[in-house]
């Protein structure tokens, strides 16, 4: 929009219409040469940047029967046009013209737009001509066919001198509104406002502002300070789509995000005195640029002060999962539903209880209640006071405070702690598993087992089966266990001779866990000189050691029992069957 000036006093009207009359009566008495009517024009000359020009430039003025489009019905170029040092300049219309302005291009009462052109820039957009058309037309009225009423009387035509002052049409209104009703038009306006009719013929100030011209300007609604292209004090219905358009069309380099709405808050920054401006940022992001299955995300940025606005790792996915920020919690309240069929969830912390389907978090997570769900995994850590999880748990570690019930636990470390009243970790197999193995451990993904149990509970192991224990220097000492082709229990003990004999009991406890009703096995060693020791008398319950050759001697000895175990008499080397081989992924399984 150009600065409009309106001056539509109606003497104005009066005195334009007389001019225009007397103007086309004034005929030289040789040559009947008509005085031309013009127009003063005013207006501001700008660059393309919609920056103020100065000094001497030439401008085209053209005269249009429509806004847009069309062929002009007349073109007059002025140069040599005096800019002041704020771009202003005043023309008056047709003064290159010997005829100046056609006064029959207004005779009609049709509307007239004026184009401008500076030097080589484009036109300008053209303006409406309002008070003109009108004047002229009233002008016109006051002549018959054109010519004025003196041409028709038999007499002497008054003297006139040639050289009159040419008419000068001194004000001219610009509007992109309809040309107004016929008749006076009346009002006011204030610099810089855009006009309003506030009645049939009259005008005012309406609540629209602009400041600057061109590329720069700026419109203000309720406000005559507007800080950015369009400046609106007050509230707004929108009662259609408000869209935010990409800021440009993607490529298979890159996409283009969305225009940003930006959200400001102003804080007081107590170390600097001053106030900073807090801003909020959504903006929709492309995701999967260049792929099969392009996306996009509803992220949510953020900047302090000057600071422009950056990610915070709030999203929304186009499927409407959500991707936190590092470190979110939500405190309290419990978390439900289906936590990420697909997609990830950068982490969640809660005071309350984690419940759903399945959950896929691409961090920690971690719960001050129960975590329960299907299917669970997270690349961080996943703690609870207590979980209950139906089917897979991958995660690089797990810690319960409670009782944990897991499905398939896949991970790199699982950390369990008991209470005053319940084990560390119990293993429960519901299912009587087809290789008959109840619990089987693989190693750098050797995809065998390399430790396992079977249904009753025996514990086989490929290598050996040691204990480790410290050595004085601090070192720590493997000392490897005593393996038999039969299952055997060894007890120990000592005694010493009583006139060359002793009675030996069992130890009552060991007697329980061994089958002495069969054979069992004593080796004597004498703790000092005598004749020799024999084993005599072998009853379920104890045995009896003699001098050999009739001794009397009380020498002292120890002895070592080797029975075989209650219910493993008759194993001897058993073949065993290797579990079969399994995802190398999985270190447990329990229901």
């Amino acid at each position: 929009m150009k600065k409009v000036r309106v001056v539509m006093l109606s003497m104005l009207m009066v005195l334009l219409c007389g001019g225009l009359g007397q103007a086309q009566q004034s005929v030289a008495t040789a040559g009947n040469k008509v005085v031309p009517p013009l127009i003063q024009f005013s207006h501001v000359a700008t660059d393309e940047g919609g920056s103020s020009l100065s000094g001497v430039v030439s401008i085209t003025f053209s005269l249009y029967n429509s806004q847009q489009g069309a062929e002009p019905l007349w073109v007059e170029t002025q140069n040599n046009v005096q800019l002041d040092s704020t771009g202003h300049y005043s023309v008056q219309l047709g003064i290159t013209k010997a005829t100046g302005l056609p006064t029959n291009l207004f005779t009609s009462g049709e509307a007239r737009w004026l184009g401008v052109r500076i030097a080589e820039q484009p036109e300008q957009p053209r303006v409406l001509l309002l008070s003109v058309p009108y004047a002229l037309k009233a002008g016109d009225a006051a002549t018959v066919g054109g010519l004025p009423p003196s041409a028709f009387v038999l007499a002497t035509p008054l003297a006139s001198s040639a050289d009159s002052a040419p008419m000068i049409v001194t004000d001219m209104v610009t509007s992109s509104l309809d040309a107004p009703p016929a008749g006076s038009v009346t009002g006011s306006g204030t610099t810089d406002f855009v006009p309003l009719w506030t009645g049939a013929s009259s005008i005012g100030n309406s609540v629209l502002f602009q400041s600057g011209t061109g590329s720069t300007s700026k419109v203000g609604i309720n406000t005559t300070t507007p800080a950015s292209t369009l400046d609106v004090k007050g509230t707004g219905i929108i009662r259609g789509a408000l869209s935010l358009p990409a800021t440009g069309t993607a490529t298979s380099s890159k996409g283009d995000s969305s225009q940003p709405l930006n959200m400001v808050a102003s804080a007081f920054n107590s170390s600097a005195s001053t106030a900073v401006n807090q801003t909020f940022r959504w903006q929709a992001e492309p995701a999967g640029n260049d792929t099969s299955s392009p996306s996009g995300t509803l992220n949510l940025l953020f900047g302090e002060g000057s600071s422009a606005p950056s990610e915070t790792g709030l999203a929304i996915a186009s499927n409407g999962l959500i991707t936190f920020a590092t470190g979110q919690t939500l405190p309290g309240g419990d978390v439900s539903g289906q936590l990420g069929a697909s997609g990830n969830i950068t982490g969640i912390s809660t005071n309350g209880a984690i419940a759903g389907g399945s959950g896929i978090f691409a961090s920690t997570l971690s719960a001050g209640g129960n975590i329960t769900g299907d299917n669970i995994s997270a690349e961080g850590t996943i703690s609870a006071a207590a979980a209950s999880i139906t089917g897979n748990i991958l995660a690089g570690s797990i810690g319960t405070a409670g009782a944990a019930s897991f499905g398939n636990v896949s991970g790199l470390q699982t950390f369990l702690e008991n209470s005053s009243t319940t084990q560390t970790l119990t293993l429960q197999n519901f299912d009587a598993p087809a290789n008959d193995v109840f619990v089987e451990a693989q190693f750098n993904n050797a995809s065998k087992a390399i430790v396992w149990t079977d249904a009753l509970g025996d514990f086989n192991a490929l290598g050996t089966k040691s204990a480790v224990v410290p050595a004085n220097d601090g070192s720590m000492v493997k000392l490897f266990a005593v393996e038999s082709p039969q299952v055997w229990f060894d007890d120990y003990g000592s005694g010493r001779l009583t006139a060359g004999a002793a009675a030996i009991s069992l130890d009552a406890g060991f007697a329980q866990t061994v089958n002495t009703a069969v054979e069992y096995h004593v080796f004597l060693t004498p703790k000092g000189d005598c004749k020799g020791l024999y084993v005599t008398n072998e009853t379920m319950t104890g045995f009896e050691v003699k001098e050999l050759g009739g001794g009397a001697s009380s020498v002292a000895f120890d002895y070592r029992v080797v029975a075989l175990r209650k219910g493993y008499e008759s194993v001897r080397l058993p073949v065993t069957a290797v579990p079969k081989s399994t995802s190398s992924s999985a270190t447990a399984q329990t229901r």
